[in-house]
C-alpha cells in the first residue's frame, strides 16, 4: 500500500508522515521538492491529483487557522521569502498567511471526495488518544487487526515543541493578542472550518 500526505507547513506532515512508516508496511509516495506536484505542501491540488494514484490513502494535515499563523508567524523565514512577504508588515503578513490557508484548503476539499482519506487534526495530535483511533480507522479501512501503536522515535519537530505542547491541547496561540486571534478566524472561510473542524 502506498500513501500521500499533504498540509501546510507546521501542521504535523512530518509526524504524520512518520507515524504511518512507524506502524504500516505502507510506501510514502510524495516527492519532498517544492517544483513537483507531489510536494506535500502543494496548494494546487488539482495539479497535485494529475500525479497521483486515487487508490491509495492520503492524509490530510490541519491546524486550526489562529494556531498556524501563530506558528508561522514565529519561525516564518521560508514561508514570507516564498510568498513575498519577507518585508511586510505584522498585520501583512497575517493577511498573506488568511490568504494562504484559505487558497490551500478551498482547494485540497474540492478534490477530497473521491479519496480515501484521513485528516490529521495537529492540536488533538498532540493526545495519544486520539492518534490510537486515527491508526484504528486505517486499519480498520485496510483489513487490518488493532495493535499496539507506536509513535516515531524522531521527528524533526521544531525545537520548544514539549514546551508548546499545552497550549496546543488548549488551543491557545503563544504570540498572537486576542484582537488577531479573532481577525483571523473572521477572515477563515466558514466551509473550512465546517468542514475541518467537524471531522472526528
Amino acid at each position: 500500500m502506498k500513501f500521500y500526505t499533504f498540509g501546510l507547513q507546521r501542521t504535523c506532515t512530518n509526524f504524520s508522515q512518520a507515524l504511518i512508516q512507524e506502524n504500516f508496511n505502507f510506501k510514502w509516495e510524495n516527492i519532498n521538492r517544492q517544483d513537483n506536484p507531489l510536494w506535500k505542501h502543494n496548494k494546487n491540488a488539482k495539479d497535485a491529483m494529475a500525479h497521483v494514484e486515487k487508490r491509495n490513502m492520503f492524509i490530510f494535515c490541519y491546524k486550526e487557522p489562529h494556531m498556524w499563523v501563530d506558528s508561522i508567524m514565529r519561525k516564518h523565514v521560508d514561508f514570507f521569502n516564498r510568498h513575498g512577504g519577507a518585508k511586510k508588515s505584522e498585520d501583512e503578513k497575517i493577511d498573506i498567511c488568511i490568504d494562504v490557508f484559505n487558497e490551500f484548503y478551498l482547494n485540497w476539499m474540492e478534490e477530497m471526495p473521491v479519496l480515501h482519506y484521513e485528516i490529521f487534526h495537529q492540536r488533538k495530535m498532540c493526545d495519544f488518544g486520539y492518534v490510537k483511533r486515527k491508526l484504528n480507522n486505517i486499519a480498520k479501512v485496510h483489513g487490518m487487526r488493532r495493535q499496539e501503536w507506536k509513535l516515531p522515535n524522531h521527528v524533526g519537530q521544531t525545537s520548544g515543541f514539549q514546551d508548546r505542547k499545552q497550549n496546543y491541547l488548549e488551543g491557545n496561540p503563544l504570540s498572537l493578542s486576542q484582537e488577531k486571534k479573532s481577525y483571523i478566524i473572521s477572515k477563515i472561510d466558514k466551509r473550512i472550518i465546517d468542514f475541518f473542524e467537524n471531522q472526528r
